[in-house]
């Protein structure tokens, strides 16, 4: 896809309008960022899946509400807003741009995943720590 970086394990997929990615929605004007137990979507094993739509900026999420904490090994982000996603110690482990996806976190950060916030501009917000090498791929366009 011209002007795309690509991360290991990442995959290009088609640009689709409102439909879904991997059971992940995304409406026409509705975005969704969605955490899954297993690597590829939960495609091949079963598995929980976790979403939401609206942002988390002034409020960082613990995973650990919902039971969920290191438990993530894949992701998608159809929506408007950047996640940021750090582990226990509250090192940033990966950053999902807006319309991307990863189907793989990969083995250094499988079931790692313990905060998450969701922001326009999450570099003004939040714990900020340096952008680690080859953390997302956009993999879609907006319509």
């Amino acid at each position: 896809m011209e002007g795309a970086a690509r991360s290991h394990g990442a995959a290009a997929v088609p640009p689709l309008p409102a439909a879904d990615y991997h059971g992940c929605p995304r409406g026409t004007v509705v975005r969704w960022y969605c955490f899954y137990k297993n690597r590829d979507w939960n495609e091949n094993v079963a598995g929980r899946r976790l979403q939401w739509s609206d942002p988390h900026c002034d409020d960082v999420m613990d995973f650990e509400q919902w039971s969920f904490a290191n438990k993530t090994s894949s992701w998608v982000n159809t929506g408007f807003l950047e996640v940021t996603v750090w582990d226990d110690t509250v090192h940033k482990i990966w950053t999902e741009a807006p319309n991307s996806l990863s189907s793989y976190v990969g083995s250094s950060h499988n079931d790692s995943a313990r905060f998450f916030e969701a922001c326009a501009c999450p570099s003004a917000r939040g714990i900020s720590r340096p952008l680690n090498a080859g953390e997302t791929t956009v993999l879609f366009s907006d319509p």
